[in-house]
């Protein structure tokens, strides 16, 4: 697979000849993905196209229970809540890696983090000369059902660890189906 992105159709259309065309739209955020995989078509080849239907969003549930856990393995480790989310993110949370110049590192991270508490960026050498591999992590606003429940499941091990108790106002994450 060369890559994903989240669209809405927006036009199909054929032309006399009988040829298709598809017309997406894209969210302003997906447009460096969209760009990488542009980038990496060979237009002499043909590829295959799957469309699926997004994954369910996170739940309110889901949510708030992170945070509790957040607060309490913080208060353990005297750190805060939200050091704590970003180092889950880190651990197993959703990220892109994206090959920067130099000189815009800088200021990519700052606009990438500035999306909110969980957008987080970490950086390693490119072996493109003058360029900056920097790994962009998506906070959980926009993170699946499937996506939330590995962070969750992270958590959960991590306040274990700690010896945390899991459940919170009646909230188990252990007996959640999910």
């Amino acid at each position: 697979m060369i890559g994903t992105f989240k669209a809405k159709l927006s036009c199909l259309s054929f032309t006399p000849e009988r040829r298709g065309m598809l017309l997406v739209e894209i969210d302003q955020d997906n447009t460096t993905a969209v760009k990488q995989i542009i980038d990496s078509i060979n237009t002499d080849n043909d590829y295959r196209i799957t469309v699926d239907k997004p994954d369910k969003k996170k739940t309110p549930d889901q949510n708030a229970y992170l945070w509790v856990m957040c607060d309490r393995i913080a208060q353990r480790i005297k750190s805060t809540k939200e050091e704590v989310y970003r180092e889950i993110i880190k651990r197993v949370g959703v990220f892109d890696t994206i090959c920067i110049q130099d000189k815009a590192v800088e200021r990519y991270i700052s606009n990438w983090q500035s999306k909110g508490i969980g957008w987080v960026c970490d950086t390693t050498d490119s072996k493109l000369k003058g360029c900056t591999n920097v790994m962009c992590y998506y906070g959980t606003s926009c993170y699946s059902r499937e996506e939330m429940s590995r962070l969750l499941d992270e958590v959960v091990s991590e306040a274990k660890s700690l010896q945390i108790p899991t459940e919170a106002n009646g909230y188990d994450w252990d007996k959640e189906d999910k």
